[in-house]
């Protein structure tokens, strides 16, 4: 099946719209509503919404994600709801005037810590159940029969972190149901950019979705880097090396499984609650790993997340702390960071990263792709149960290299004939690590 690789052009589109050969770089948010958090889909608040898009346009940001609360849109199989499409293309009118793009995730069941799925339909069934397949393309089609020509529409992402509904899945079969879905959208709209933006599970164990699904048969490779659900706080600070560096790894991460190195890379959420640092170490975490992540060639930057939740709707602690804005849309400390980084930035073309801008290569087998790691029963730990210490066995090396004061890419073993070794520092060989 053939895939749209998106390009961005100089007038900020997407899709085949205005490809060009050397796009420039783009900076969002993840949109979370201020006062109502995603209940305002159900609680229409137009004010709020346009109050909450002038706050984000105040950023000089060019994009936002938004999400669609699957059950709310398709509360039946066979009925999607009109008053819920009308208040879409009212969001989406809204996000047009104050010049901001927006990229939609329709089959969200999973969203900041909670499960919202149609009744009956349990984690595994949204992938192989052939009944609740044929209710999300009803569900796709309507949409794009919504949003499909509206000027801002970036396009889809199949559902937030859809791999959460079912971390027990095997990847053949989520992978046959993205490429199934993938076929039935092109088939209605073939310009629409598709991406899966899973967290980092699939990308560190295999799991649910396999690493070479994922960097292949989307028009972008969408990757979430989080310090804390990776691992990477519990071996250091925010401002230590194992986060500051995750971004620009998972994009070498993600160049290592794709066939196509021109593919853009989304960094698609990536931020820090308030608790994972004073505002100096968060400021210090954000733009060294922007930075990093623009010399690694990431296209697109989209922080997680534009507003801070109100107390008075129940989440887990963190939850409430991950927005620039407070809900009355004041700018914290951190989005006077991230408006200078998007200035810095602005109209600056992606990076090629070519392998002549590193001087170690990391060598891994052509067949290699992480495994889950054995469990001795269910420990409760869900950070540790839900990746695998494959990827701990080669970010490991990585950081060692950056620490030696060397700049390391990974690269296939059977790739590495094809480059100038004579000229790198090292070259290291992990395939007796992984295996």
């Amino acid at each position: 099946m053939p895939v749209n690789v998106c390009a961005f052009g100089d007038s900020i589109t997407y899709g085949n719209r205005d490809p060009i050969h050397r796009p420039v770089l783009r900076f969002g948010l993840n949109y979370t509503p201020s006062r109502t958090w995603y209940y305002m889909w159900n609680d229409w608040d137009r004010h709020m919404v346009l109050q909450d898009f002038k706050a984000m346009e105040s950023l000089g940001v060019d994009h936002a994600r938004v999400q669609l609360i699957w059950p709310w849109f398709q509360p039946n199989p066979t009925y999607v709801s009109p008053g819920h499409m009308l208040r879409l293309k009212e969001l989406m009118q809204i996000a047009n005037d104050t010049g901001i793009d927006v990229t939609l995730c329709p089959l969200t069941g999973w969203l900041s810590g909670y499960t919202y799925l149609p009744s009956g339909v349990q984690g595994a069934a949204v992938f192989t159940d052939a009944k609740v397949i044929t209710s999300e393309r009803l569900f796709l089609r309507r949409l794009l029969e919504t949003v499909a020509e509206l000027p801002n529409f970036m396009g889809l992402d199949l559902g937030n972190e859809i791999n959460c509904l079912c971390h027990d899945l095997p990847a053949a079969e989520g992978d046959a149901w993205a490429n199934g879905l993938l076929q039935f959208i092109h088939g209605l709209a073939n310009d629409v950019c598709v991406v899966n933006g899973v967290d980092h599970s699939p990308w560190m164990s295999g799991s649910t979705f396999s690493p070479s699904h994922l960097a292949n048969a989307y028009g972008m490779i969408a990757l979430h880097c989080w310090p804390r659900f990776t691992g990477c706080l519990r071996r250091g600070s925010l401002t230590d090396a194992a986060s500051v560096h995750l971004t620009e790894f998972f994009c070498h991460w993600a160049r290592f499984f794709s066939r196509a190195p021109e593919r853009p890379l989304w960094i698609q959420e990536y931020g820090c609650s308030d608790s994972w640092g004073t505002d100096a170490e968060r400021a210090t975490y954000l733009r060294r790993g922007m930075d990093l992540g623009v010399r690694a060639g990431a296209a697109a930057f989209t922080f997680w997340c534009s507003h801070d939740k109100t107390s008075d709707i129940e989440f887990e602690p963190d939850e409430y702390h991950y927005g620039l804005f407070t809900p009355d849309n004041k700018p914290k400390h951190l989005a006077g960071v991230y408006r200078e980084i998007i200035q810095e930035f602005r109209g600056r073309p992606v990076e090629p990263q070519p392998y002549s801008q590193v001087n170690c290569l990391l060598t891994l087998p052509d067949t290699f792709s992480p495994r889950r790691s054995p469990q001795e029963g269910k420990t409760g730990d869900w950070i540790e149960e839900n990746f695998s210490k494959d990827f701990w066995k080669v970010y490991a090396p990585y950081l060692e290299q950056i620490a030696a004061g060397r700049r390391p890419a990974l690269v296939r073993e059977s790739e590495l004939a094809m480059l100038n070794a004579n000229r790198l520092k090292s070259v290291i060989n992990l395939a007796h690590a992984v295996q």
